[in-house]
């Protein structure tokens, strides 16, 4: 897609960009619904035979006021036991997502420039979070690329999509419904 003319055969980091933000998005979503179902026996019950919950419904438009982070936080809580690597790809994904969201655009360029607020105690989380897809020397840089070549965009795709393919399906199998109810 040209937009508006502009790119003159560039890649589009624009639209790879929010390709990127609308998979994290989903997969919020289905935080979320593992959230949810976990926290209430019995909606989880109605949802197993019936493939629908009143319940559901109602939580997913509490849960839309809040933050990833918050969301991550509470899932940790809600399922202590997760294999130890899935946490921090988590992490990451919330770090690629406020670079997104909060980031300089340009249309002609391949990057984001994004800058944390210097008095946040977590800058270092955030640079070491999206370290694979950046420019230059992590530990000196204030202001960094999240870079949305081919490799990159696919890697983050890629990471994206493990949740789906991987720790969902073990959740669901686990919870003892089918995933592909709430996919």
């Amino acid at each position: 897609m040209k937009l508006f003319g502009l790119m003159n055969g560039r890649t589009n980091c624009l639209e790879r960009a929010g390709q990127v933000l609308i998979l994290i998005n989903w997969i919020q979503g289905r935080l979320v619904d593992f959230i949810i179902l976990k926290k209430h026996p019995k909606a989880l019950k109605h949802f197993i035979k019936t493939n629908s919950s009143p319940t559901l419904g109602k939580q997913r438009r509490q849960y839309w006021q809040k933050s990833f982070g918050a969301i991550r936080k509470e899932f940790a809580q809600f399922f202590p036991n997760l294999p130890s690597n899935w946490l921090p790809l988590l992490d990451d994904l919330n770090n690629k997502r406020d670079t997104i969201a909060h980031g300089h655009l340009s249309l002609y360029r391949e990057y984001i420039l994004y800058q944390p607020d210097l008095t946040r105690r977590d800058i270092k989380s955030k640079l070491k979070g999206i370290r694979r897809a950046v420019d230059g020397k992590i530990s000196k840089m204030t202001c960094f690329r999240l870079r949305f070549d081919d490799k990159n965009y696919q890697n983050m795709v890629n990471g994206v999509l493990e949740f789906d393919q991987k720790l969902f399906p073990a959740l669901a199998k686990e919870m003892k419904f089918d995933y592909e109810k709430i996919r």
